[in-house]
């Protein structure tokens, strides 16, 4: 995720920005916590097992995707934009 999502980052959020993720044990092995630090990219602390409310936003998305008729990767992600 954050291998696509680092590039679209740089390019269209604040200069600075912190990653948020949840303590899933594949998100915070020892591998993926020293590419976050030599990458430079700031994780927020995030409790474990604590409600996510982008899961709201996600599911508001699907609902919205439903209708839609993307017959492509561009087309899906442009319309994933402008809901």
């Amino acid at each position: 995720m954050v291998v696509v999502m680092e590039p679209y980052s740089f390019e269209k959020m604040p200069v600075t920005f912190i990653f948020q993720q949840d303590n899933d044990p594949k998100h915070t092995s020892r591998l993926v916590k020293s590419w976050f630090l030599e990458e430079k990219i700031k994780v927020m602390n995030w409790p474990a097992q604590s409600l996510d409310p982008i899961e709201n936003l996600w599911g508001d998305v699907k609902r919205e995707l439903r209708h839609s008729t993307s017959r492509d990767t561009a087309a899906l992600f442009r319309n994933i934009e402008e809901i």
